[in-house]
């Protein structure tokens, strides 16, 4: 929680705008995913596709889904392969680390963005990068990590907002040129033994919860009897008792009873959004009196609780129904138990290897605007082309996971 709030009045992060730099941070990236998060080896397909629309002179807003914690460190992979720099949009507590750390994402090409507030500087710098078609800007739509390696979350509307701001600046030019938005999918796949990685943990989750491992059950039943229990933990939280019946309706139902009396508290009228749209707009609300220096400790701590609470939330929303299923793949089994883990203990973890396919689409034109009252289709549009391409892209025939020690 600590670092995805950071607690002090935001300052706007501009990238560095050198090509020297992301040249040789892209020139080390492989290594640097290899050991850092375990991706052993990849592949850029149809980079071509991008090298298309810049050189064309368009405008571009590329739209990624984020799956995996180290999705914005491969676009460097990109880069790499188009020999082109981008600048990337990426939350303001990722350049709260040490100063190597700040230093080095931002020549990569990375600039913040303020998630708890609306964030003026970031917008205008986006619309500006992408109006005079300097480089292409990165938005990882879903707002948030997913660990849903084959599911797409609905995509929020800022890469929509940035694209039609742009388009109407490019609108105006002589003569009219052009913005795009175009698709990025991430896909991964697990090669390692999965026996070998997921046992272990699977056994140090269940110590955490006090139980005696019991190594001779099904994985599946494990993970799953796992899931359930910190379900029932936070139902004994937030509802003061564990409930039955369908996981992710009793899902849905915790979501509601956390968030709706939020919202009532901070005469946030009820809307048809996402879970991760919620959650933004509560955050937004509380985040200026939890930096108020008049704000008393007592009302900061109860702040914290909140935000704690939301976090949960937002936490359990992002567990697609189903995804396990009755033969689920290797890498849906590996990221549930990485997501349950991080859930228990509050630590991000990999376990690898893993072999990452970064498959660029066709560029989509962008209108600069629309009519008023219709509804902006291009994030659905994007969401779908998403889900169609991690759906369609397969394990490569080349390689092949390790299914037993």
């Amino acid at each position: 929680m600590d670092q995805l709030i950071i607690e002090e009045p935001y300052e706007f992060v501009p990238p560095h705008r050198g090509r020297r730099w992301p040249a040789w941070i892209a020139g080390v990236c492989p290594w640097y995913l290899r050991h850092r998060f375990g991706i052993a080896s990849h592949e850029v397909r149809h980079a071509d596709r991008l090298l298309e629309t810049i050189s064309a002179g368009d405008g571009v807003v590329l739209v990624g889904n984020h799956s995996r914690p180290c999705d914005p460190l491969a676009l460097g992979l990109v880069t790499r392969t188009i020999g082109r720099p981008m600048f990337c949009m990426a939350s303001w507590h990722t350049f709260k680390g040490s100063r190597v750390e700040r230093f080095v994402i931002r020549r990569c090409g990375a600039f913040s963005v303020h998630r708890e507030g609306s964030d003026h500087r970031s917008l205008h710098f986006a619309v500006d990068a992408v109006a005079s078609a300097e480089r292409p800007v990165a938005v990882f739509a879903e707002g948030c990590l997913s660990r849903s390696n084959d599911y797409v979350m609905p995509l929020q509307e800022g890469a929509s907002l940035i694209a039609r701001m742009a388009a109407r600046k490019r609108a105006k030019l002589a003569p009219p040129c052009k913005v795009v938005a175009q698709p990025v999918a991430f896909k991964y796949f697990f090669l390692g033994r999965l026996e070998e990685t997921v046992l272990p943990v699977v056994a140090r989750l269940e110590e955490r919860l006090a139980w005696q491992p019991t190594p001779e059950a099904p994985l599946l039943h494990r993970v799953r009897r796992i899931g359930e229990a910190m379900l029932a933990l936070k139902e004994f939280q937030y509802l003061g008792a564990a409930h039955e019946g369908d996981i992710h309706e009793r899902i849905e139902r915790l979501i509601h009873a956390v968030l709706d009396p939020l919202e009532e508290e901070y005469g946030l009228a009820r809307r048809e959004l996402t879970g991760y749209a919620r959650v933004q707009r509560l955050r937004a609300a509380i985040f200026p009196t939890l930096i108020d220096a008049e704000t008393t400790v007592e009302t900061k701590q109860a702040l914290r609780r909140q935000l704690t609470a939301i976090y949960d939330c937002q936490s359990l929303g992002t567990y697609p129904a189903d995804y396990l299923g009755d033969d689920p793949p290797l890498e849906r089994i590996v990221e549930t138990v990485e997501r349950l883990e991080e859930d228990m203990t509050g630590e991000n973890t990999f376990h690898g290897p893993w072999h990452l396919v970064i498959e660029i689409g066709e560029a989509v034109e962008v209108a600069p605007g629309r009519q008023r009252g219709e509804a902006d289709g291009l994030m659905q549009q994007m969401r779908e082309t998403l889900q169609r391409m991690v759906l369609a892209i397969k394990r490569p025939e080349t390689i092949s996971p390790l299914l037993e020690s």
